[in-house]
C-alpha cells in the first residue's frame, strides 16, 4: 500500500465536505482523544485552510480531559492558538473550554454550552433537536428558597432556570442553553 493511499481514521484528520444553503463547508474532524498538543495542530491545520469567498474558519472545541489541576491554564493558553491560526469564531462545550471562552475576545465567541451533548458534525451543519434536562438546585439570593409555596419569578429567564441563546452562523442556528445566573 502506497502512503498515498492511506486515509485517517475517524476523528483523526478526516476531511469531508458538506453542502449548506450558501456554498459548502469543509470539515475537518480532529475529535478523537484531544489534548493540548493535538488541539494546536488541529487549529494551525485550521489556519492553513483558505476558506472561499466569504467563508470563515470555524473551530468547534469539546474539553480536553485528564489534564489534571493543570486544565484551566491549558484550556485557557489555547486563545493564543486561536488567534495565530486566524480562527474566526469559536463554539465551546464543557466546562474545561469555559477557561478558553473566558480568554477569547468577544468577537471570537460563537456560542458556549457547559452541558456535553454528542452531535454529529451533520447535525451541526443541518441541526437537529436535543431535549436537555437541567437540573439547577440552588438557593434563591432573594429569599433563600430551595422551592415551596412561597416563591417568584425569575424575572430573567421566567422561571425555566435556563437562558436559551440564539445566533445565527455559517452552520445554521445555533442554540445554547446556560443556566440562568440570576436564579
Amino acid at each position: 500500500m502506497a502512503l498515498a493511499e492511506l486515509e485517517p481514521q475517524k476523528g483523526r484528520g478526516v476531511r469531508f465536505r458538506l453542502d449548506a444553503p450558501d456554498g459548502t463547508i469543509t470539515v475537518i474532524d480532529e475529535s478523537y482523544n484531544a489534548n493540548p498538543a493535538s488541539v494546536r495542530a488541529a487549529l494551525a491545520l485550521l489556519g492553513q485552510a483558505k476558506p472561499g469567498r466569504g467563508g470563515r474558519r470555524i473551530a468547534v472545541l469539546g474539553d480536553m480531559l485528564e489534564l489534571g489541576d493543570e486544565s484551566p491554564r491549558l484550556h485557557a493558553e489555547l486563545a493564543g492558538v486561536v488567534d495565530e491560526s486566524g480562527t474566526n469564531i469559536v463554539y465551546a462545550c464543557g466546562p474545561g473550554m469555559a477557561h478558553l471562552w473566558e480568554a477569547l475576545p468577544d468577537a471570537r465567541r460563537g456560542a458556549y454550552a457547559e452541558t456535553e451533548v454528542e452531535v454529529s458534525l451533520r447535525e451541526a451543519a443541518y441541526g437537529a433537536h436535543r431535549e436537555l434536562n437541567v437540573q439547577n438546585v440552588k438557593n434563591c439570593e432573594d429569599c433563600e428558597a430551595v422551592g415551596g409555596t412561597d416563591t417568584h419569578t425569575c424575572g430573567t429567564c421566567g422561571g425555566a432556570g435556563a437562558v436559551r441563546t440564539v445566533r445565527q452562523s455559517i452552520l445554521g442556528q445555533m442554540v445554547s442553553t446556560q443556566a440562568c445566573s440570576a436564579c
